[in-house]
């Protein structure tokens, strides 16, 4: 058996992996301690398409890290070695991760949620100190911002170009009892990967407004579909906006900068306004 200290300071343990996840395991060890390896190219490295732990027939060109991949203590110990590589270890950590979300997502021009995101997947290293993430200065300054999004705009000096918007990323779909789907005015509701029910996304560029609609089963109080379950039907009317803000319903979710403008709870209220705006989305 082997095992890992995480640079968190959690140890895993893993048995002997497959030859090939060895031979990457190896070599993204290598390129964590190869100085001629920047942060960027590791990272390129452990979320790209040579990695046999991620799932490459979903999008053709695309590596996506699926439930699965993200669980296997062998991923965490390839994406462990970006803290590695970013500067952060247990020793220095109290001290030298000094940056909070806030200053590193004005720093890099993208909105706190992507920086919270980055820490999540491992693809930024971070200590949770008090509730808050820090990072090292060295580790922001060297973290490569993903073109796959739109950058949320920040406030620079008089004249200097402002930061295109973030995308507002969703995951939607249905589980038994609830469902969450979209639908974008004036942009595209763009997928980004499936698994399972669920499909992951974000709004293109030049959105003005979307259309959410959730449905949960209820009790025989509210609405009674033709198939004779129970179900609550409620819709949310977004607009782009500077401010984030987050819709959660379930294991579904949408997050970015955008607004509330309209709240519908009633059910054939709901379901009217749903079919009354067109727009690309997920159903």
């Amino acid at each position: 058996m082997n095992s890992h200290t995480l640079l968190s300071g959690e140890t895993i343990e893993y048995p002997d992996p497959p030859p090939k996840v060895a031979a990457f395991l190896d070599r993204v060890r290598g390129a964590a301690a190869d100085p001629g390896v920047s942060v960027g190219q590791l990272v390129a490295l452990i979320y790209g398409l040579k990695n046999p732990l991620l799932d490459t027939t979903v999008l053709l060109g695309r590596a996506m890290v699926t439930k699965a991949a993200s669980e296997n203590p062998v991923f965490r110990v390839m994406a462990d070695q970006i803290g590695v590589k970013q500067g952060i270890g247990p020793a220095a950590t109290p001290d030298a991760c000094t940056v909070s979300v806030p200053a590193a997502a004005e720093q890099l021009g993208i909105a706190p949620a992507a920086v919270r995101a980055a820490i999540s997947c491992r693809k930024l290293g971070a200590v949770l100190r008090n509730g808050q993430w820090y990072m090292r200065p060295e580790a922001v300054a060297t973290y490569k911002v993903s073109t796959r999004g739109r950058k949320t705009a920040v406030k620079r000096g008089p004249g200097a170009a402002a930061s295109p918007p973030a995308a507002v990323r969703c995951v939607v779909g249905n589980d038994p009892g609830r469902s969450l789907s979209v639908k974008v005015v004036g942009g595209e509701f763009v997928r980004e990967g499936n698994e399972g029910n669920r499909t992951s996304g974000h709004f293109g560029p030049g959105w003005t407004k979307a259309v959410v609609k959730t449905t949960s089963k209820t009790t025989p109080t509210r609405f009674t579909t033709r198939t004779g379950a129970d179900t609550s039907f409620r819709v949310f009317v977004l607009e782009p906006a500077a401010g984030e803000d987050d819709i959660t319903h379930g294991g579904f979710h949408l997050r970015g900068p955008f607004r509330v403008v309209q709240r519908v709870n009633n059910p054939t209220a709901a379901n009217e306004l749903w079919a009354s705006l067109p727009g690309t989305g997920s159903g």
